[in-house]
């Protein structure tokens, strides 16, 4: 059978002249885009129609297929008198034949057709991919919809303004339904990933279609993303109720409670091809840890010492405050004693971390000192020696505290490097340092609230001061400080999913999340969820050990909380808030009904911090849970002259447990506390 190739490569059969011809007319088809801009392409190139109204002339007859003449006036010259209507009608439509040819735009003296053979649009591909219903027709059609339809094209005249929204109101919801089809597809084939973008771009288009919310809760579970699901739906509630009055529905509440019922301890979170995304990095303290030199000549120093300072790396670089120098950068400096300063010069940090490691008999002796890069002098130095044991039990000993004891130091050298500074010269992360400076004063506590909203204004896509800020509000919570304390836990949770949203791997954020989802809501599942994220963010910081310490008081579960409070401690011997630490210890003992541990700890943090009052509070229930009525009296009398308001009708105690909660308002009320 004879067969001919076409200039475009396609081959015909040149036995059926029939087919030949429609071969080439579909060659010759005029292209026309309609989502997005207007733009009419023939086998030349593009075409311009040279007027607004003869490209939304085209466009309507492309959607409709055909038009009665009157319909076409009203539509586009309707605030024209009758015969003018009808004279530019007549003179667009010959126009458009010159420029479309007789064989595609037909015409009569009631109505106009526009024939599809001789013209094809981007709204007919879409309608029929959509149709197919398909994994690869739907991905083609989301692809398809580059833009709203008609994106460029406004015509003065309220038939033609009706037309066009209600013409994208229509084609949205196909776009939407068609990328909800697709979650759900992509979800069943297994990507998760895909199901989720796909969910996120249907609730870009419509965000208030609770199913396409419900599609990306799935899927971010589906990817082990538990924390952000919970998250979508506190996102979701907050919409409906603010934009509907409403509450999600029975299904996707359905979803949340399955995907909150398995504890489970390890939570991905989304990676970023290694790195953390941080706003103004520039502005974080640098650091660079040198190769740990070998004290001694032999190959297992320097094996452990690597060891050691990889670990250290990954230490220091999960606190998301520093910006931390990768191992190959400081590679050259093996085997030498550089100059703190040459090292900064050389790699443009401000802090240097460099070691040595040497074996001697059974033990091992391990040395390092941070020094200031700038002025080359010491800020800390540590000698360990341990015996020789299972190496990598010493090596995450060694390296699981270090981050918990270099930061106090780092935080201390770049407050007094602030303070040093001009006003105006000052960085987020500069007002960042400050805010922290006045939460550990209790005196001037409610000033931190200040700087960390200066560090916002200063850069609103840093996530460290919402993290800090959403912390400080809480604890402003707690010392019953706050004048509006619904409010503002409703603040901090949200400045704390602000800072999840920049930073999704924040360890602070997390955990503060977390902490606000059991105190605030009693939702103890999901603020577990959380806080097993922040220990997968950071499991060498201590925030997200103290506070999931308290989230499993609240349980009820003494011992566990116990556990977490201790590891806290061992990671952050040093730092000035380990009073919540020695707070969250009692706490444990307390639930545990080791009363008199509960006193003994609750002492050590009311010393250390003679103003918090949440320590008094639970002291004065562990002084008389021991029995000891007269302490618990004056502990009593201690938080009434520091909270001259405080009353036990309005105390939220966050016990899951509701015969310990009791129990525990009957203690205080036995202590003294007000009524």
């Amino acid at each position: 059978m004879p067969v001919r190739v076409s200039a475009s490569g396609k081959t015909s059969d040149s036995s059926n002249p029939a087919a030949a011809k429609a071969a080439a007319r579909a060659s010759h088809r005029l292209q026309l885009s309609l989502l997005g801009r207007f733009q009419l392409s023939g086998p030349d190139g593009p075409v311009d129609l040279g007027s607004k109204k003869l490209c939304a002339l085209v466009a309507y007859l492309a959607c409709m297929g055909e038009a009665a003449r009157d319909r076409l006036t009203t539509l586009l010259w309707g605030s024209h008198f009758d015969v003018q209507a009808r004279q530019n009608l007549r003179k667009a439509l010959s126009r458009l034949r010159a420029v479309l040819g007789d064989d595609v735009l037909a015409a009569d003296d009631v109505r106009v057709v526009l024939h599809t053979r001789g013209i094809e649009s981007d709204v007919a591909r879409f309608e029929k991919l959509v149709a197919e219903n398909t994994r690869a027709s739907l991905t083609q059609a989301a692809a398809l919809y580059r833009d709203t339809f008609m994106a460029d094209v406004s015509i003065p005249e309220e038939a033609w303004a009706e037309w066009l929204r209600t013409q994208r109101s229509r084609l949205e919801s196909l776009l939407v339904n068609a990328l909800i089809r697709l979650a759900e597809i992509e979800l069943q084939e297994g990507d998760a990933e895909a199901a989720l973008r796909a969910a996120r771009r249907a609730t870009s288009v419509d965000n208030l279609r609770e199913d396409a919310h419900r599609l990306a809760i799935r899927a971010l579970a589906a990817a082990g993303r538990k924390a952000e699901a919970l998250r979508e739906f506190d996102r979701l509630t907050e919409l409906l109720r603010a934009e509907l009055k409403t509450e999600p529905d029975a299904s996707t509440r359905a979803i949340v409670e399955e995907i909150r019922r398995p504890a489970a301890a390890a939570i991905e979170l989304p990676g970023m091809n290694g790195a953390s995304p941080r706003a103004a990095a520039d502005e974080l303290p640098s650091i660079a840890v040198l190769p740990f030199r070998s004290a001694g000549a032999d190959e297992f120093s320097d094996y452990f010492g690597d060891g050691i300072v990889e670990d250290i790396i990954v230490s220091l670089g999960s606190l998301h405050e520093l910006f931390v120098i990768s191992r190959g950068s400081t590679l050259a400096f093996r085997g030498k004693e550089p100059d703190p300063r040459e090292v900064g010069r050389a790699l443009g940090v401000r802090y240097v971390v460099s070691g040595s490691v040497q074996r001697s008999g059974k033990r091992l002796r391990i040395f390092v000192e941070l020094c200031d890069a700038e002025s080359g002098t010491a800020l800390w130095t540590d000698r360990t020696e341990a015996p020789l044991g299972d190496l990598f039990d010493i090596q995450d000993s060694y390296t699981a505290s270090f981050a918990g004891r270099v930061a106090p130091y780092i935080r201390a050298a770049e407050l007094k490097r602030a303070l040093r500074k001009r006003p105006e010269t000052l960085s987020a992360y500069d007002y960042v340092l400050q805010g922290l400076d006045h939460v550990h004063r209790d005196a001037t506590f409610g000033r931190a609230g200040e700087f960390f909203q200066l560090a916002i204004d200063k850069e609103p896509g840093f996530a460290l001061p919402y993290a800090w800020a959403g912390w400080w509000r809480s604890i402003l919570i707690r010392q019953g400080w706050s004048k509006e304390p619904i409010k503002d836990w409703m603040i901090a949770a949200q400045m704390s999913s602000r800072a999840i949203d920049l930073d999704p791997q924040n360890a602070l954020a997390l955990a503060s999340y977390g902490h606000l989802k059991s105190v605030l809501q009693r939702d103890y599942d999901s603020g577990e969820l959380f806080l097993e994220s922040a220990v997968q963010a950071c499991p060498n910081g201590p925030i997200a050990w103290v506070l999931g310490s308290f989230t499993q008081s609240y349980r009820g579960n003494g011992e566990e909380a116990i556990r977490r409070a201790e590891q806290a401690l061992k990671l952050s011997p040093l730092d000035r808030g380990r009073f919540y630490c020695h707070l969250a210890m009692g706490l444990g003992h307390y639930i545990a009904g080791r009363y008199d541990e509960a006193v003994k700890w609750g002492k050590l943090s009311a010393t250390e911090n003679p103003g918090f009052t949440s320590t008094l509070r639970y002291l004065a229930a562990a002084h008389t849970a021991a029995g000891e009525h007269a302490e618990a009296r004056k502990v009593a009398a201690e938080v009434v002259r520091l909270e001259p308001h405080f009353r036990l009708g309005s105390y939220v105690i966050p016990f899951q447990n509701k015969e310990l909660n009791e129990l525990h308002r009957a203690r205080l009320r036995q202590a003294g506390l007000p009524e």
